[in-house]
Protein backbone atom coordinates (compact mmCIF):
# COMPACT_ATOMS: atom_id res chain seq x y z
CA UNK A 1 0.00 0.00 0.00
CA UNK A 2 2.99 2.31 -0.30
CA UNK A 3 2.92 5.24 -2.75
CA UNK A 4 5.80 7.54 -3.64
CA UNK A 5 4.87 11.22 -3.98
CA UNK A 6 6.28 12.72 -7.17
CA UNK A 7 4.46 16.06 -6.67
CA UNK A 8 1.53 17.18 -4.47
CA UNK A 9 -0.97 15.64 -6.93
CA UNK A 10 1.08 12.91 -8.59
CA UNK A 11 2.08 9.54 -7.13
CA UNK A 12 3.60 6.25 -8.24
CA UNK A 13 3.58 2.76 -6.76
CA UNK A 14 6.97 1.15 -6.02
CA UNK A 15 5.51 -2.37 -6.09
CA UNK A 16 3.00 -4.18 -8.29
CA UNK A 17 1.47 -7.53 -7.37
CA UNK A 18 1.34 -9.82 -10.42
CA UNK A 19 -1.45 -12.28 -11.15
CA UNK A 20 -0.81 -15.62 -12.85
CA UNK A 21 -1.57 -13.97 -16.22
CA UNK A 22 1.06 -11.24 -15.46
CA UNK A 23 -1.67 -8.61 -15.27
CA UNK A 24 -2.16 -6.31 -12.32
CA UNK A 25 -4.89 -7.19 -9.87
CA UNK A 26 -7.62 -4.58 -10.33
CA UNK A 27 -8.16 -4.25 -6.59
CA UNK A 28 -4.58 -3.07 -6.18
CA UNK A 29 -5.02 -0.27 -8.74
CA UNK A 30 -8.30 0.66 -7.04
CA UNK A 31 -6.68 0.76 -3.59
CA UNK A 32 -3.74 2.86 -4.80
CA UNK A 33 -6.08 5.32 -6.52
CA UNK A 34 -7.98 5.66 -3.24
CA UNK A 35 -4.73 6.35 -1.39
CA UNK A 36 -3.64 8.94 -3.96
CA UNK A 37 -6.95 10.81 -3.71
CA UNK A 38 -6.87 10.67 0.10
CA UNK A 39 -3.39 12.21 0.20
CA UNK A 40 -4.85 15.40 -1.32
CA UNK A 41 -7.60 15.75 1.32
CA UNK A 42 -6.04 14.45 4.56
CA UNK A 43 -8.80 15.81 6.81
CA UNK A 44 -11.54 13.87 4.96
CA UNK A 45 -12.25 10.21 4.22
CA UNK A 46 -13.46 8.62 1.01
CA UNK A 47 -17.05 7.45 1.33
CA UNK A 48 -17.78 6.56 -2.33
CA UNK A 49 -15.84 5.85 -5.50
CA UNK A 50 -16.66 4.86 -9.06
CA UNK A 51 -13.91 3.57 -11.32
CA UNK A 52 -13.50 2.17 -14.83
CA UNK A 53 -10.90 -0.38 -15.85
CA UNK A 54 -9.75 0.79 -19.29
CA UNK A 55 -6.83 -1.52 -20.06
CA UNK A 56 -5.20 -4.51 -18.40
CA UNK A 57 -2.35 -3.36 -16.19
CA UNK A 58 1.11 -4.86 -16.63
CA UNK A 59 2.55 -6.25 -13.42
CA UNK A 60 6.11 -5.63 -14.65
CA UNK A 61 5.76 -1.84 -14.61
CA UNK A 62 4.96 0.87 -12.09
CA UNK A 63 1.69 2.75 -12.20
CA UNK A 64 1.43 6.54 -11.95
CA UNK A 65 -1.59 8.16 -10.30
CA UNK A 66 -2.50 11.75 -11.17
CA UNK A 67 -5.11 13.46 -9.00
CA UNK A 68 -7.38 16.29 -10.15
CA UNK A 69 -8.80 18.36 -7.29
CA UNK A 70 -12.24 18.83 -8.78
CA UNK A 71 -13.85 20.58 -5.82
CA UNK A 72 -13.42 21.27 -2.11
CA UNK A 73 -16.70 22.25 -0.44
CA UNK A 74 -17.59 22.88 3.17
CA UNK A 75 -18.55 19.23 3.77
CA UNK A 76 -17.39 17.26 0.73
CA UNK A 77 -14.39 17.09 -1.57
CA UNK A 78 -14.39 15.54 -5.04
CA UNK A 79 -11.36 14.05 -6.77
CA UNK A 80 -10.62 12.44 -10.13
CA UNK A 81 -7.71 10.00 -10.34
CA UNK A 82 -6.19 8.67 -13.57
CA UNK A 83 -3.85 5.68 -13.37
CA UNK A 84 -1.35 5.35 -16.23
CA UNK A 85 1.32 2.97 -17.43
CA UNK A 86 3.79 3.95 -20.16
CA UNK A 87 1.71 7.01 -20.97
CA UNK A 88 -1.61 5.20 -21.40
CA UNK A 89 -4.57 5.40 -19.01
CA UNK A 90 -5.43 2.00 -17.55
CA UNK A 91 -7.97 3.15 -14.94
CA UNK A 92 -9.80 6.28 -13.91
CA UNK A 93 -11.86 6.98 -10.83
CA UNK A 94 -14.19 9.63 -9.46
CA UNK A 95 -14.48 9.73 -5.69
CA UNK A 96 -16.07 11.80 -2.93
CA UNK A 97 -14.58 12.50 0.48
CA UNK A 98 -16.44 13.61 3.59
CA UNK A 99 -15.46 14.75 7.07
CA UNK A 100 -17.00 13.40 10.31
CA UNK A 101 -20.70 14.25 10.52
CA UNK A 102 -23.07 13.01 13.26
CA UNK A 103 -26.21 14.88 12.16
CA UNK A 104 -27.81 12.10 10.10
CA UNK A 105 -29.72 8.86 10.68
CA UNK A 106 -28.17 5.43 10.97
CA UNK A 107 -29.20 1.86 10.09
CA UNK A 108 -27.86 -1.10 8.17
CA UNK A 109 -29.13 -4.44 6.83
CA UNK A 110 -28.41 -7.28 9.23
CA UNK A 111 -25.80 -9.86 8.35
CA UNK A 112 -27.28 -13.30 7.53
CA UNK A 113 -26.95 -16.17 9.97
CA UNK A 114 -23.90 -18.11 8.75
CA UNK A 115 -21.21 -20.33 10.31
CA UNK A 116 -18.37 -18.39 11.95
CA UNK A 117 -14.98 -18.53 10.22
CA UNK A 118 -13.55 -20.76 12.95
CA UNK A 119 -15.94 -23.52 11.86
CA UNK A 120 -14.84 -23.46 8.21
CA UNK A 121 -11.68 -24.63 6.42
CA UNK A 122 -9.58 -22.22 4.41
CA UNK A 123 -9.74 -22.60 0.66
CA UNK A 124 -6.29 -24.22 0.72
CA UNK A 125 -7.32 -26.66 3.47
CA UNK A 126 -10.48 -27.56 1.57
CA UNK A 127 -8.49 -28.15 -1.62
CA UNK A 128 -5.96 -30.36 0.17
CA UNK A 129 -8.62 -32.37 1.99
CA UNK A 130 -10.88 -32.99 -1.00
CA UNK A 131 -8.62 -32.67 -4.03
CA UNK A 132 -11.57 -30.91 -5.65
CA UNK A 133 -10.24 -29.59 -9.03
CA UNK A 134 -11.98 -26.22 -8.89
CA UNK A 135 -10.69 -25.54 -5.37
CA UNK A 136 -7.16 -26.54 -6.40
CA UNK A 137 -7.33 -24.31 -9.45
CA UNK A 138 -8.68 -21.41 -7.38
CA UNK A 139 -5.69 -21.77 -5.04
CA UNK A 140 -3.32 -21.64 -8.02
CA UNK A 141 -5.02 -18.50 -9.28
CA UNK A 142 -4.62 -16.90 -5.85
CA UNK A 143 -0.84 -17.37 -6.06
CA UNK A 144 0.49 -13.78 -6.15
CA UNK A 145 -2.42 -12.57 -3.99
CA UNK A 146 -1.42 -14.94 -1.19
CA UNK A 147 -1.68 -12.24 1.47
CA UNK A 148 -5.45 -12.85 1.33
CA UNK A 149 -6.97 -15.66 3.41
CA UNK A 150 -10.37 -16.94 2.31
CA UNK A 151 -12.97 -19.35 3.67
CA UNK A 152 -16.01 -20.29 1.60
CA UNK A 153 -19.26 -20.51 3.53
CA UNK A 154 -20.47 -23.01 0.90
CA UNK A 155 -17.35 -24.52 -0.73
CA UNK A 156 -19.49 -26.89 -2.80
CA UNK A 157 -20.64 -23.84 -4.77
CA UNK A 158 -17.33 -24.07 -6.64
CA UNK A 159 -18.62 -27.05 -8.60
CA UNK A 160 -22.39 -27.18 -8.50
CA UNK A 161 -24.88 -24.88 -10.18
CA UNK A 162 -26.50 -22.75 -7.50
CA UNK A 163 -30.25 -21.94 -7.61
CA UNK A 164 -29.40 -18.30 -6.95
CA UNK A 165 -26.36 -16.38 -8.31
CA UNK A 166 -24.70 -15.83 -4.93
CA UNK A 167 -21.30 -16.30 -3.30
CA UNK A 168 -20.52 -16.03 0.42
CA UNK A 169 -17.00 -15.91 1.81
CA UNK A 170 -15.03 -14.95 4.88
CA UNK A 171 -11.89 -13.03 3.95
CA UNK A 172 -9.04 -11.21 5.71
CA UNK A 173 -5.50 -9.87 5.29
CA UNK A 174 -3.58 -10.97 8.42
CA UNK A 175 -0.48 -8.89 7.62
CA UNK A 176 -2.56 -5.71 8.01
CA UNK A 177 -2.29 -6.23 11.77
CA UNK A 178 1.10 -4.50 11.50
CA UNK A 179 -0.56 -1.08 11.06
CA UNK A 180 -3.25 0.85 12.91
CA UNK A 181 -3.54 3.48 10.16
CA UNK A 182 -7.27 3.65 9.29
CA UNK A 183 -6.47 4.88 5.76
CA UNK A 184 -4.42 1.77 5.02
CA UNK A 185 -7.25 -0.44 6.28
CA UNK A 186 -9.73 1.49 4.12
CA UNK A 187 -7.48 1.06 1.07
CA UNK A 188 -7.18 -2.66 1.79
CA UNK A 189 -10.95 -2.86 2.16
CA UNK A 190 -11.15 -1.47 -1.38
CA UNK A 191 -8.52 -4.05 -2.38
CA UNK A 192 -10.70 -6.85 -1.00
CA UNK A 193 -13.90 -5.47 -2.52
CA UNK A 194 -12.68 -6.53 -5.98
CA UNK A 195 -11.93 -10.04 -4.73
CA UNK A 196 -14.12 -12.68 -6.45
CA UNK A 197 -16.95 -10.16 -6.89
CA UNK A 198 -17.44 -10.72 -10.63
CA UNK A 199 -17.40 -14.48 -10.01
CA UNK A 200 -20.88 -14.23 -8.49
CA UNK A 201 -22.19 -13.95 -12.06
CA UNK A 202 -21.13 -17.57 -12.70
CA UNK A 203 -22.81 -19.21 -9.72
CA UNK A 204 -26.12 -20.03 -11.40
CA UNK A 205 -24.65 -21.13 -14.78
CA UNK A 206 -23.05 -24.33 -16.05
CA UNK A 207 -19.65 -22.72 -16.27
CA UNK A 208 -16.88 -22.53 -13.70
CA UNK A 209 -13.17 -21.98 -13.48
CA UNK A 210 -12.49 -25.69 -13.50
CA UNK A 211 -14.88 -26.74 -16.26
CA UNK A 212 -15.81 -24.31 -19.05
CA UNK A 213 -13.33 -21.48 -18.51
CA UNK A 214 -15.10 -18.19 -19.31
CA UNK A 215 -13.37 -15.01 -20.35
CA UNK A 216 -14.01 -12.44 -17.64
CA UNK A 217 -12.70 -8.90 -17.29
CA UNK A 218 -13.84 -6.24 -14.84
CA UNK A 219 -15.26 -3.20 -16.61
CA UNK A 220 -16.02 -0.94 -13.68
CA UNK A 221 -16.18 -0.91 -9.90
CA UNK A 222 -18.19 1.09 -7.39
CA UNK A 223 -17.67 1.12 -3.64
CA UNK A 224 -19.50 2.88 -0.83
CA UNK A 225 -17.63 2.90 2.47
CA UNK A 226 -20.16 3.26 5.27
CA UNK A 227 -18.05 2.71 8.37
CA UNK A 228 -14.36 2.24 9.19
CA UNK A 229 -13.11 -1.26 9.85
CA UNK A 230 -10.02 -3.43 10.07
CA UNK A 231 -9.14 -6.02 7.48
CA UNK A 232 -6.77 -8.12 9.59
CA UNK A 233 -9.80 -9.76 11.25
CA UNK A 234 -12.33 -11.82 9.31
CA UNK A 235 -14.82 -9.96 7.13
CA UNK A 236 -17.94 -11.53 5.67
CA UNK A 237 -18.47 -10.74 1.98
CA UNK A 238 -21.86 -11.60 0.50
CA UNK A 239 -22.09 -11.26 -3.29
CA UNK A 240 -24.93 -11.76 -5.74
CA UNK A 241 -25.67 -11.09 -9.40
CA UNK A 242 -29.07 -9.60 -10.31
CA UNK A 243 -28.48 -9.79 -14.07
CA UNK A 244 -26.26 -11.09 -16.86
CA UNK A 245 -26.92 -10.30 -20.53
CA UNK A 246 -25.26 -8.97 -23.68
CA UNK A 247 -21.92 -10.50 -22.63
CA UNK A 248 -21.85 -8.57 -19.36
CA UNK A 249 -22.77 -9.49 -15.81
CA UNK A 250 -23.57 -7.30 -12.83
CA UNK A 251 -22.48 -8.27 -9.33
CA UNK A 252 -23.22 -6.60 -5.98
CA UNK A 253 -21.66 -7.10 -2.59
CA UNK A 254 -22.04 -6.33 1.12
CA UNK A 255 -19.02 -6.44 3.44
CA UNK A 256 -19.56 -6.95 7.19
CA UNK A 257 -17.14 -7.22 10.09
CA UNK A 258 -17.39 -10.31 12.25
CA UNK A 259 -19.67 -8.46 14.67
CA UNK A 260 -22.27 -8.10 11.91
CA UNK A 261 -21.72 -4.39 11.25
CA UNK A 262 -22.03 -3.40 7.59
CA UNK A 263 -18.80 -1.70 6.54
CA UNK A 264 -19.18 -1.29 2.78
CA UNK A 265 -21.29 -1.99 -0.31
CA UNK A 266 -19.91 -2.73 -3.76
CA UNK A 267 -21.04 -3.18 -7.34
CA UNK A 268 -19.20 -4.28 -10.45
CA UNK A 269 -19.98 -5.02 -14.08
CA UNK A 270 -17.77 -7.50 -15.89
CA UNK A 271 -17.32 -8.70 -19.44
CA UNK A 272 -18.53 -12.30 -19.48
CA UNK A 273 -17.95 -14.47 -22.55
CA UNK A 274 -17.78 -18.24 -22.75
CA UNK A 275 -16.67 -18.72 -26.38
CA UNK A 276 -12.83 -18.67 -26.56
CA UNK A 277 -12.85 -17.12 -30.03
CA UNK A 278 -14.60 -14.04 -28.61
CA UNK A 279 -11.87 -13.22 -26.10
CA UNK A 280 -10.96 -9.57 -25.77
CA UNK A 281 -13.06 -6.47 -25.36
Amino acid sequence: MQLDEMSPDSFTNPFSGVRTDRHLYGGQVLAHALLAASRTAPDRAIHSLHGYFLRAGDGQHRVSFDVERTRDGRSFSTRRVVARQRGEAIFHMECSLHGPDRRGLEHHIAMPDIPPPEDLPTLQEYAQATGEPNAVRACIRLGPISLVEIKLVNPESLTRREPHPRRRIWVRIPSAASTADPLIHTALLAYLSDFWLAGATLATHDVSYGLTDPHMASLDHALWIHRPGRVDDWLFYEMDSPSACNSTGLARGLIYNRDGVLLASSAQEALLRVAPELDGA
